[in-house]
């Protein structure tokens, strides 16, 4: 649900840390499949490393 709120919203990115559910190869592949169909452009899908780095 945030992932299709963010598109409505035009976001460009969502930071999560749900690897499980949600950050992983096979689920975002699917999500942004959905999101696209719909003709809505997927916010790309970061963890917060991927965004911030390694803050220690």
């Amino acid at each position: 649900m945030p992932v299709a709120i963010a598109a409505l919203n035009g976001m460009d990115f969502v930071v999560t840390w749900n690897l499980t559910h949600i950050n992983n190869a096979v689920t975002r592949h699917k999500i942004r499949s959905v999101i696209e169909r719909d003709g809505y452009q997927c916010p790309e899908l970061c963890s917060p490393e991927e965004v911030f780095g390694d803050l220690e």
